[in-house]
Protein backbone atom coordinates (compact mmCIF):
# COMPACT_ATOMS: atom_id res chain seq x y z
CA UNK A 1 0.00 0.00 0.00
CA UNK A 2 1.16 3.76 -0.32
CA UNK A 3 -0.28 6.64 0.69
CA UNK A 4 -2.28 8.88 -1.41
CA UNK A 5 -4.56 11.84 -1.06
CA UNK A 6 -7.97 10.02 -0.05
CA UNK A 7 -11.01 10.32 -2.57
CA UNK A 8 -13.39 12.50 -0.41
CA UNK A 9 -17.33 12.71 -1.14
CA UNK A 10 -17.38 16.30 0.67
CA UNK A 11 -15.27 18.48 1.84
CA UNK A 12 -16.59 19.56 5.21
CA UNK A 13 -16.66 15.77 6.16
CA UNK A 14 -12.88 15.55 4.96
CA UNK A 15 -10.99 18.60 6.08
CA UNK A 16 -9.99 18.20 9.87
CA UNK A 17 -10.18 21.34 12.02
CA UNK A 18 -6.76 23.44 11.98
CA UNK A 19 -6.58 22.98 16.06
CA UNK A 20 -6.47 19.16 15.24
CA UNK A 21 -3.97 19.49 12.55
CA UNK A 22 -1.54 21.59 14.24
CA UNK A 23 -1.57 19.01 17.86
CA UNK A 24 -1.16 16.16 15.26
CA UNK A 25 2.07 17.56 13.28
CA UNK A 26 3.43 19.34 16.77
CA UNK A 27 3.44 15.73 18.65
CA UNK A 28 4.45 14.14 14.84
CA UNK A 29 8.02 16.50 14.81
CA UNK A 30 8.29 16.14 18.48
CA UNK A 31 8.51 12.30 18.03
CA UNK A 32 10.96 12.75 14.78
CA UNK A 33 13.01 14.87 16.76
CA UNK A 34 13.17 12.45 19.83
CA UNK A 35 13.94 9.25 17.88
CA UNK A 36 16.58 11.61 15.51
CA UNK A 37 18.17 12.19 18.74
CA UNK A 38 18.70 8.97 19.68
CA UNK A 39 19.41 7.84 16.29
CA UNK A 40 16.65 5.98 15.16
CA UNK A 41 16.66 4.44 11.57
CA UNK A 42 14.60 6.08 9.31
CA UNK A 43 14.10 8.24 12.53
CA UNK A 44 11.53 11.27 11.04
CA UNK A 45 9.08 8.77 9.85
CA UNK A 46 9.03 6.24 12.69
CA UNK A 47 9.02 9.12 15.23
CA UNK A 48 5.99 10.72 13.91
CA UNK A 49 4.48 7.67 13.26
CA UNK A 50 5.05 6.70 17.07
CA UNK A 51 4.08 9.74 18.48
CA UNK A 52 0.72 9.74 16.38
CA UNK A 53 -0.31 6.13 16.52
CA UNK A 54 0.01 6.60 20.47
CA UNK A 55 -2.39 10.07 20.33
CA UNK A 56 -4.43 8.09 18.14
CA UNK A 57 -5.25 4.99 20.48
CA UNK A 58 -5.35 6.94 23.38
CA UNK A 59 -8.35 8.60 21.96
CA UNK A 60 -7.04 11.51 21.20
CA UNK A 61 -8.75 13.07 17.52
CA UNK A 62 -5.12 13.25 14.95
CA UNK A 63 -5.78 14.08 11.20
CA UNK A 64 -3.60 16.19 8.54
CA UNK A 65 -4.69 17.63 5.56
CA UNK A 66 -5.21 15.45 2.84
CA UNK A 67 -3.67 18.23 -0.01
CA UNK A 68 -0.87 17.98 2.53
CA UNK A 69 -0.39 14.97 2.48
CA UNK A 70 -0.19 14.48 -1.50
CA UNK A 71 2.17 17.23 -1.62
CA UNK A 72 4.48 15.39 0.91
CA UNK A 73 4.40 12.40 -0.94
CA UNK A 74 4.99 14.26 -4.27
CA UNK A 75 8.12 15.38 -2.86
CA UNK A 76 9.07 11.85 -1.86
CA UNK A 77 8.04 10.59 -5.35
CA UNK A 78 10.31 13.52 -7.16
CA UNK A 79 13.11 12.19 -4.85
CA UNK A 80 12.67 8.47 -5.82
CA UNK A 81 13.12 9.57 -9.17
CA UNK A 82 16.50 11.01 -8.62
CA UNK A 83 17.40 6.77 -8.61
CA UNK A 84 16.14 5.91 -11.57
CA UNK A 85 19.38 7.45 -13.71
CA UNK A 86 20.39 6.02 -17.50
CA UNK A 87 23.02 3.06 -15.75
CA UNK A 88 20.35 1.84 -13.80
CA UNK A 89 17.56 2.18 -16.39
CA UNK A 90 19.92 -0.62 -18.63
CA UNK A 91 19.23 -3.15 -15.91
CA UNK A 92 15.57 -2.82 -16.07
CA UNK A 93 14.79 -5.73 -18.54
CA UNK A 94 16.58 -7.96 -16.32
CA UNK A 95 13.87 -7.36 -13.62
CA UNK A 96 11.41 -9.64 -14.85
CA UNK A 97 12.26 -12.59 -13.10
CA UNK A 98 12.31 -10.53 -9.60
CA UNK A 99 8.97 -9.32 -10.73
CA UNK A 100 7.11 -12.68 -12.02
CA UNK A 101 8.36 -14.15 -8.48
CA UNK A 102 6.70 -10.63 -6.69
CA UNK A 103 3.38 -11.63 -8.31
CA UNK A 104 3.51 -15.26 -7.20
CA UNK A 105 4.21 -14.30 -3.81
CA UNK A 106 1.87 -11.45 -3.52
CA UNK A 107 -1.12 -14.34 -4.88
CA UNK A 108 0.18 -16.13 -1.82
CA UNK A 109 0.35 -13.42 0.64
CA UNK A 110 -3.21 -12.59 -0.19
CA UNK A 111 -4.69 -16.35 0.04
CA UNK A 112 -3.13 -16.73 3.21
CA UNK A 113 -4.62 -13.58 4.89
CA UNK A 114 -7.69 -14.47 3.10
CA UNK A 115 -7.66 -18.16 5.37
CA UNK A 116 -6.75 -16.25 8.58
CA UNK A 117 -9.13 -13.49 8.56
CA UNK A 118 -11.88 -15.92 7.01
CA UNK A 119 -10.86 -18.93 9.50
CA UNK A 120 -10.05 -17.01 12.94
CA UNK A 121 -11.35 -13.62 12.49
CA UNK A 122 -14.98 -15.34 11.27
CA UNK A 123 -14.90 -12.29 8.70
CA UNK A 124 -17.44 -12.33 5.59
CA UNK A 125 -15.51 -13.55 2.95
CA UNK A 126 -15.52 -9.45 0.94
CA UNK A 127 -13.92 -8.20 4.41
CA UNK A 128 -12.12 -10.80 4.67
CA UNK A 129 -10.60 -10.85 1.28
CA UNK A 130 -9.99 -6.90 0.83
CA UNK A 131 -8.33 -6.91 4.37
CA UNK A 132 -5.77 -9.91 3.32
CA UNK A 133 -5.03 -8.18 -0.03
CA UNK A 134 -1.42 -6.39 0.47
CA UNK A 135 -2.33 -3.67 -1.86
CA UNK A 136 -2.97 0.02 -1.94
CA UNK A 137 -5.02 1.42 0.95
CA UNK A 138 -7.63 3.59 -0.46
CA UNK A 139 -7.91 1.01 -3.52
CA UNK A 140 -8.53 -1.84 -1.08
CA UNK A 141 -10.97 -0.31 1.33
CA UNK A 142 -12.79 1.41 -1.78
CA UNK A 143 -12.89 -1.87 -3.75
CA UNK A 144 -13.93 -3.96 -0.42
CA UNK A 145 -16.55 -0.64 0.67
CA UNK A 146 -18.24 -0.81 -2.53
CA UNK A 147 -19.18 -4.77 -2.49
CA UNK A 148 -20.33 -4.64 1.12
CA UNK A 149 -17.62 -5.19 3.19
CA UNK A 150 -16.41 -3.69 6.65
CA UNK A 151 -14.96 -0.70 5.94
CA UNK A 152 -13.36 0.02 9.46
CA UNK A 153 -11.85 -3.44 9.47
CA UNK A 154 -9.91 -3.08 5.64
CA UNK A 155 -8.94 0.31 6.90
CA UNK A 156 -7.72 -0.76 9.68
CA UNK A 157 -6.14 -3.93 8.87
CA UNK A 158 -4.06 -1.77 5.96
CA UNK A 159 -3.08 0.70 8.45
CA UNK A 160 -1.82 -2.05 11.00
CA UNK A 161 0.09 -3.84 7.81
CA UNK A 162 2.49 -0.34 6.89
CA UNK A 163 3.11 0.62 10.38
CA UNK A 164 4.08 -2.63 11.34
CA UNK A 165 6.20 -3.21 8.02
CA UNK A 166 7.68 0.48 8.59
CA UNK A 167 8.55 -0.07 11.59
CA UNK A 168 10.04 -3.86 11.46
CA UNK A 169 12.04 -3.57 8.17
CA UNK A 170 14.31 -0.73 9.65
CA UNK A 171 15.26 -1.99 13.22
CA UNK A 172 15.35 -5.76 11.23
CA UNK A 173 18.44 -4.24 8.33
CA UNK A 174 20.20 -2.63 11.69
CA UNK A 175 20.59 -5.26 14.47
CA UNK A 176 20.21 -8.66 11.96
CA UNK A 177 22.04 -8.19 9.48
CA UNK A 178 23.99 -5.12 10.67
CA UNK A 179 23.81 -2.85 7.91
CA UNK A 180 23.77 1.55 8.64
CA UNK A 181 20.15 2.69 8.44
CA UNK A 182 20.61 6.43 8.88
CA UNK A 183 18.29 9.22 9.72
CA UNK A 184 18.01 10.17 5.71
CA UNK A 185 19.33 9.62 2.87
CA UNK A 186 23.39 10.59 2.74
CA UNK A 187 23.12 11.92 -0.71
CA UNK A 188 20.63 15.33 0.20
CA UNK A 189 22.07 18.23 0.38
CA UNK A 190 20.70 21.77 2.79
CA UNK A 191 18.08 24.29 1.14
CA UNK A 192 20.52 26.58 2.00
CA UNK A 193 23.33 25.19 -0.82
CA UNK A 194 20.77 24.22 -3.24
CA UNK A 195 20.91 25.34 -7.05
CA UNK A 196 18.08 27.84 -8.11
CA UNK A 197 17.56 25.61 -11.12
CA UNK A 198 17.48 22.65 -9.60
CA UNK A 199 14.80 23.59 -7.40
CA UNK A 200 12.65 25.12 -9.85
CA UNK A 201 12.69 21.86 -12.11
CA UNK A 202 11.90 19.56 -9.12
CA UNK A 203 9.17 21.99 -8.00
CA UNK A 204 7.81 21.77 -11.44
CA UNK A 205 8.50 17.80 -11.37
CA UNK A 206 6.35 17.78 -8.26
CA UNK A 207 3.69 19.85 -9.00
CA UNK A 208 2.69 18.82 -13.04
CA UNK A 209 3.10 15.16 -12.14
CA UNK A 210 1.25 15.03 -9.65
CA UNK A 211 -1.96 17.11 -11.93
CA UNK A 212 -0.87 14.36 -14.32
CA UNK A 213 -0.93 11.70 -13.42
CA UNK A 214 -4.63 12.94 -11.08
CA UNK A 215 -6.15 13.57 -14.72
CA UNK A 216 -5.39 10.02 -15.58
CA UNK A 217 -6.45 8.29 -12.47
CA UNK A 218 -3.52 7.01 -12.31
CA UNK A 219 -2.98 4.63 -8.63
CA UNK A 220 -0.93 6.63 -6.02
CA UNK A 221 -0.80 9.17 -8.31
CA UNK A 222 0.79 11.22 -5.72
CA UNK A 223 3.89 9.76 -6.00
CA UNK A 224 3.78 7.92 -9.56
CA UNK A 225 3.39 11.45 -11.05
CA UNK A 226 5.96 13.02 -9.72
CA UNK A 227 8.42 9.92 -9.94
CA UNK A 228 8.00 9.91 -13.19
CA UNK A 229 8.72 13.41 -14.52
CA UNK A 230 11.79 13.48 -12.12
CA UNK A 231 13.18 10.00 -13.39
CA UNK A 232 13.19 11.24 -17.08
CA UNK A 233 14.68 14.50 -15.45
CA UNK A 234 17.57 12.83 -13.81
CA UNK A 235 17.88 10.49 -16.85
CA UNK A 236 18.49 12.73 -19.30
CA UNK A 237 20.44 14.72 -17.00
CA UNK A 238 18.85 18.25 -16.50
CA UNK A 239 19.11 17.59 -12.89
CA UNK A 240 21.55 15.92 -10.52
CA UNK A 241 20.30 17.03 -7.42
CA UNK A 242 17.39 15.52 -4.95
CA UNK A 243 15.13 17.99 -3.08
CA UNK A 244 17.05 19.44 -0.04
CA UNK A 245 16.95 17.53 3.18
CA UNK A 246 14.98 19.50 5.29
CA UNK A 247 11.97 19.19 3.16
CA UNK A 248 12.45 15.38 2.86
CA UNK A 249 12.36 15.40 6.87
CA UNK A 250 9.09 17.42 6.87
CA UNK A 251 7.91 14.84 3.89
CA UNK A 252 8.41 12.05 6.22
CA UNK A 253 6.84 13.77 9.01
CA UNK A 254 3.59 14.74 7.38
CA UNK A 255 3.50 10.75 6.21
CA UNK A 256 4.58 9.08 9.51
CA UNK A 257 1.60 11.59 10.99
CA UNK A 258 -1.08 10.43 8.27
CA UNK A 259 0.15 6.89 8.59
CA UNK A 260 -1.19 7.14 12.82
CA UNK A 261 -3.90 8.85 12.31
CA UNK A 262 -5.65 6.20 10.43
CA UNK A 263 -5.69 4.78 13.60
CA UNK A 264 -7.90 7.90 15.08
CA UNK A 265 -11.75 6.74 16.32
CA UNK A 266 -10.62 3.51 17.35
CA UNK A 267 -10.32 2.15 21.01
CA UNK A 268 -8.19 -1.24 21.63
CA UNK A 269 -12.05 -3.01 22.60
CA UNK A 270 -13.21 -2.42 19.26
CA UNK A 271 -10.08 -2.59 17.03
CA UNK A 272 -8.13 -5.51 18.88
CA UNK A 273 -9.12 -8.07 16.83
CA UNK A 274 -8.45 -6.23 13.50
CA UNK A 275 -5.25 -5.47 14.76
CA UNK A 276 -4.18 -9.22 15.88
CA UNK A 277 -5.36 -10.37 13.05
CA UNK A 278 -3.22 -8.12 10.50
CA UNK A 279 -0.21 -8.83 12.84
CA UNK A 280 -0.49 -12.07 12.32
CA UNK A 281 -0.89 -11.83 8.77
CA UNK A 282 1.85 -9.48 8.24
CA UNK A 283 4.50 -11.15 10.10
CA UNK A 284 4.22 -14.20 8.42
CA UNK A 285 4.67 -12.15 4.90
CA UNK A 286 8.30 -10.43 6.68
CA UNK A 287 9.06 -13.56 7.48
CA UNK A 288 8.21 -15.38 3.99
CA UNK A 289 9.83 -12.14 2.35
CA UNK A 290 13.13 -12.45 4.33
CA UNK A 291 13.56 -15.63 3.96
CA UNK A 292 12.71 -15.47 0.28
CA UNK A 293 14.77 -12.69 -0.23
CA UNK A 294 17.71 -14.33 1.07
CA UNK A 295 17.36 -17.98 -1.08
CA UNK A 296 16.77 -16.51 -3.87
CA UNK A 297 18.90 -13.17 -4.31
CA UNK A 298 21.70 -15.12 -6.32
CA UNK A 299 19.38 -16.73 -8.30
CA UNK A 300 18.01 -13.50 -9.54
CA UNK A 301 20.65 -11.49 -9.39
CA UNK A 302 19.50 -8.63 -6.68
CA UNK A 303 21.21 -7.93 -3.29
CA UNK A 304 19.30 -10.03 -0.45
CA UNK A 305 18.48 -6.04 0.97
CA UNK A 306 16.83 -5.29 -1.88
CA UNK A 307 14.38 -8.01 -2.28
CA UNK A 308 13.88 -7.67 0.81
CA UNK A 309 12.05 -4.50 0.35
CA UNK A 310 10.27 -5.67 -2.78
CA UNK A 311 8.88 -8.23 -1.61
CA UNK A 312 8.04 -7.14 1.77
CA UNK A 313 3.92 -6.30 1.90
CA UNK A 314 4.61 -2.32 2.75
CA UNK A 315 3.85 0.54 0.67
CA UNK A 316 5.23 1.82 -2.09
CA UNK A 317 6.46 5.61 -0.85
CA UNK A 318 7.76 4.08 2.78
CA UNK A 319 9.74 0.89 0.94
CA UNK A 320 11.38 3.10 -1.62
CA UNK A 321 12.18 5.66 1.35
CA UNK A 322 14.24 2.94 2.88
CA UNK A 323 15.44 1.95 0.01
CA UNK A 324 17.22 5.11 -0.40
CA UNK A 325 18.27 5.65 3.00
CA UNK A 326 19.76 2.17 2.78
CA UNK A 327 21.61 2.87 -0.48
CA UNK A 328 20.18 -0.19 -2.27
CA UNK A 329 18.43 0.15 -6.03
CA UNK A 330 15.78 1.85 -5.03
CA UNK A 331 14.72 2.34 -8.76
CA UNK A 332 14.16 -1.92 -8.75
CA UNK A 333 12.66 -1.75 -5.40
CA UNK A 334 10.12 0.81 -6.64
CA UNK A 335 9.66 -0.68 -10.04
CA UNK A 336 8.26 -3.85 -8.04
CA UNK A 337 6.25 -1.92 -5.44
CA UNK A 338 4.35 -0.35 -8.94
CA UNK A 339 3.91 -3.36 -10.44
CA UNK A 340 2.66 -5.31 -7.59
CA UNK A 341 -0.26 -2.08 -6.95
CA UNK A 342 -0.92 -2.44 -10.82
CA UNK A 343 -0.83 -6.19 -10.13
CA UNK A 344 -3.64 -6.34 -7.18
CA UNK A 345 -5.62 -3.70 -9.28
CA UNK A 346 -6.08 -5.92 -12.04
CA UNK A 347 -6.40 -8.76 -10.29
CA UNK A 348 -7.91 -8.23 -7.31
CA UNK A 349 -11.49 -7.81 -9.24
CA UNK A 350 -11.09 -10.09 -11.03
CA UNK A 351 -10.32 -13.52 -8.15
CA UNK A 352 -12.86 -11.82 -6.19
CA UNK A 353 -15.28 -13.23 -9.22
CA UNK A 354 -13.91 -16.56 -8.29
CA UNK A 355 -14.27 -15.76 -4.76
CA UNK A 356 -16.78 -13.85 -3.48
CA UNK A 357 -20.49 -14.51 -3.30
CA UNK A 358 -22.29 -13.95 -6.70
CA UNK A 359 -24.69 -11.60 -4.66
CA UNK A 360 -21.94 -9.28 -3.53
CA UNK A 361 -20.80 -8.58 -6.80
CA UNK A 362 -21.71 -5.76 -9.14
Amino acid sequence: MTLEEPKPETAAETKPAARIVAISLLAATMGGALFAFVGAPLAWMLGAMAASTCLAVLGAKTDVYPSAVSAMIAVLGVLMGSAFTPEIISQAPGWLPSILTMMLVMTLFAATGYYIFRRFGGHDPVTAYFAAVPGGFTEMTLMGTDLGGDTKTIALAHATRILMVVSVIPFYFRGVLGLEVPTLPSNLISIMDFPLFDGVLLLACGALGLRWAKALKLPAAAFLGPMALSSLAHGLGWITNAPPLELIAIAQIVVGASIGSRFAGQTWREAKKTISLSVSTTGLMILAATLLGILVAELLGQPPEALILALSPGGLTEMALIALTLGVNTAFVSTLHITRILFVLVAAPLAAKQILPPDRLR
